[in-house]
């Protein structure tokens, strides 16, 4: 609706948007119907310079002095006269006269002018046909300059604030201040779709389950022209509900081998995560024993064959892996992170993942077989270690793009303080035949011992020597070739993690390298590794448990070694080694806990 106002100059407090001042006493052509030009007479003044301001999404005020012998205005937009333009004014008048366009086009440049004209009344003669009445004459006196004015954007609410109602996390509590202009309602969107239009300065909303949300408020203005004119969405408020997620991938060590649950690192990773960032946190661990990062296809295994024994084993085991303790390649870590851990729910809610991997792919029969040169050692860990974990890394990048990634390292399984007379037991657990032995390190033949399938990590960590004294130049080997992994398996994993840095914005893997030393490598002093388990001597946690296992595992399959099934939890880390790997990773989840803090607050408000 248009109106016209009249009040005075000295009232006046408002600042044009854009003025073109009034140029010479000349009279400018009128935009309006073409009008009778007033004759010369007395000299007028020129046309006050008019103002054209912006007072909110689709108004606009005029506004001017009068001039001299006018006591008619019309105001022109665009050059169309506007409806409800015609001001009266008496000629003689000094209040200022304003017109206010309410009809004015959202968010679009325009262009003001006023024409000033006299008008001039003739009554009808008598004893004419007119008689009795009178007519009006206009005479065009001048029009003013033009004068040109940007009719604002409509502005979206600012300070929006979103909250999880404390007594019911299903509802959400949303509120905003009015816009900085004027605005008949709003939309509100949640994950990017419309969730309402409330007239008022908030709303509730009911969440559809646990996850990420982000609130926007816009605002929306009713047109002259019937069509709705809306602002830019405002920034968004993003709220989490529900707990926050974790999954961890791996072999035996992230598995937790010999290990009862309370006991696992991944547990009290767990609950260091509640106590610090403050909420629940669901963990669900999908490593297991044995674990390979990936088995590429061969004319032995084609892909297809892969992919079915990988989700044969996979479903086999159940989460959590009921079979966890007993090795098995499958599922590959590739496949417990890109395939199992998208069914455990929406790949967008994981917020952390703890992923180990390599060492089963390099083989530890491999690191403590004194056969193998140190150069082909390096290549192993480098084809193991290398181009296969960052392409499993980058996909669970990809694959989980809202979290954290930290990688886990390995220890040194034998040093110089490592007892070497405890280590006979353990050669028929990695393969590796006792005479090859004997004859690599230049001791007595020995009788040969059998050679079972090697499995890993999960199965003996150090290859006996037969006879009653180890030989000083294997325990050699064996440190020097223990370094070895450490040191190239550490240093691609760091490579690793710094690539996926390289990926995305800040930092969002971090490599946890684990405190072990020489005293605490196997059968060293204070060891931080289970020895061969033996019945009343040296028992990890679920020993018992795993030996019941071992008799039952899935008839026919086999994947699975049962033959090192029962001892294979000797070389793992025991409760201590557990909890020294807990706090590797914790020192790296520090970077991130201000941040989750602040992501995983019940409320969250933006500017």
């Amino acid at each position: 609706m248009n109106a016209v106002r009249v009040r005075r100059a000295a009232a006046l407090a408002v600042i044009p948007v854009a003025l073109l001042c009034a140029g010479a006493n000349t009279p400018v052509a009128p935009l309006g119907p073409s009008l009778p030009m007033r004759a010369p007479g007395p000299m007028l003044g020129a046309f006050p310079a008019i103002r054209a301001t912006a007072v909110g999404p689709t108004a606009i005020e005029v506004d001017w002095m009068p001039l001299a012998g006018a006591d008619l205005y019309r105001v022109y937009r665009n050059g169309i006269q506007l409806t409800g333009s015609d001001i009266k004014s008496v000629p003689t008048a000094t209040t200022q006269l304003t017109f206010l366009d309410s009809s004015a086009p959202n968010n679009t440049s325009l262009t003001y002018s006023v024409t000033a004209l006299h008008t001039t009344t003739i009554n009808g003669l008598p004893n004419t046909p007119n008689a009795g009445k009178s007519t009006t004459s206009e005479t065009l006196l001048q029009t003013s300059n033009p004068v040109a004015v940007v009719a604002p954007p409509l502005l979206p609410p600012q300070g929006l604030t979103a909250s999880i109602d404390a007594a019911n996390p299903a509802l959400v509590h949303l509120s905003w201040p009015a816009a900085p202009n004027w605005q008949a309602g709003f939309i509100v969107s949640r994950n990017g779709a419309n969730i309402g239009a409330p007239s008022s300065l908030g709303m509730t909303d009911t969440l559809p389950g646990p996850g990420w949300y982000t609130y926007q408020v816009t605002s929306a203005l009713a047109q002259p022209n019937g069509t709705t004119a809306v602002s830019t969405p405002s920034a968004g408020a993003r709220l989490h509900s529900g707990p926050m997620r974790v999954l961890a991938f791996g072999d035996s060590i992230m598995w937790g081998q010999g290990l009862a649950d309370p006991d696992k690192f991944t547990t009290l990773i767990r609950a260091w995560l509640m106590s610090n960032v403050a909420m629940p946190v669901f963990m669900t661990n999908l490593a297991h024993s044995g674990a390979v990062v990936q088995i590429g296809p061969s004319p032995v295994l084609p892909a297809q064959v892969v992919t079915t024994i990988e989700q044969s084993e996979a479903l086999k085991g159940g989460i959590p892996n009921q079979f966890g303790e007993a090795p098995n390649s499958f599922p590959t870590i590739s496949f417990q992170g890109l395939t199992m851990g998208t069914a455990q729910g929406s790949p967008d809610l994981v917020d952390l993942i703890v992923v180990d991997g390599c060492i089963n792919d390099v083989g530890v029969a491999t690191v403590l077989d004194p056969r193998v040169k140190d150069n082909d050692l390096h290549n192993s860990i480098q084809t193991a270690c290398g181009v296969p974990e960052l392409t499993m890394l980058s996909g669970l990048h990809g694959r989980y793009p809202n979290a954290k990634i930290v990688v886990t390292g390995y220890f040194k399984i034998a040093s110089d303080r490592s007892d070497l007379s405890l280590l006979n037991g353990l050669a028929t657990g990695v393969g590796i035949n006792a005479s090859v032995i004997a004859s690599a390190v230049g001791g007595p033949a020995a009788a040969a011992f059998g050679l079972p399938p090697p499995d890993p990590i999960s199965a003996a960590i150090i290859g006996a020597i037969v006879g009653n004294v180890a030989a000083d130049t294997y325990r050699k080997i064996a440190v020097d070739h223990s370094t070895i992994l450490v040191n190239d398996s550490s240093m691609l994993l760091q490579q690793n993690v710094n690539s996926i840095n390289q990926l995305g914005a800040g930092t969002v893997a971090a490599f946890a390298s684990v405190p072990f030393t020489d005293a605490n490598s196997y059968a060293a002093p204070q060891s931080w590794l289970w020895l061969v388990p033996t019945p009343a001597t040296a028992q990890d946690e679920v020993f018992a448990q795993r030996g019941a296992l071992c008799q039952h595992l899935p008839a026919g399959d086999t994947n699975y070694n049962g033959a090192t099934c029962p001892i294979a939890s000797m070389g793992h880390p025991n409760v201590t080694g557990a909890q020294q790997y807990a706090l590797a990773v914790e020192r790296q989840l520090q970077q991130w806990v201000p941040g989750w803090r602040k992501a995983f607050a019940t409320t969250q408000s933006v500017p």
